[in-house]
């Protein structure tokens, strides 16, 4: 997705619908279910896939933060009237939610001596 595109997405997300109980419910719903099935999907296969439990969990880290494809189908959804702004607001908001869950999962499940070096900023003291 087009930075412009993503940025135009997020300005229609209402996050005071989020004060209603039943709208903040839905949404820890959703997240839940979403991070179950690709995270805990990716997780498991990479297991039965017989890689170990530090691979397994980088590999479902990985496959958590793919939210293009939702962030485009709900702003279509959004476009089409198929969802109002509430609904609108809770898959924009999964979909950001596990993108940022990525990179401290990585970052844990990756041990330090297998991370490769830092890029070198071209300077030296």
């Amino acid at each position: 997705m087009h930075r412009s595109s993503s940025a135009t997405a997020d300005l229609r997300m209402d996050l005071t619908a989020l004060a209603r109980p039943t709208a903040l419910g839905a949404a820890a719903a959703v997240l839940a279910v979403a991070v179950a099935g690709k995270f805990g999907g990716a997780f498991i296969g990479a297991r039965l896939s017989r890689l170990n439990r530090w691979e397994a969990l980088a590999l479902g880290a990985g496959m958590n933060s793919r939210a293009v494809v939702e962030a485009i189908v709900a702003m279509t959804g959004l476009r089409l009237g198929v969802l109002n702004t509430e609904t609108y607001t809770i898959v924009a908001l999964v979909a950001i939610v596990t993108s940022l869950m990525a990179p401290p999962i990585l970052r844990y499940a990756w041990p330090t001596s297998r991370r490769p070096p830092e890029p070198c900023s071209g300077w030296t003291p």
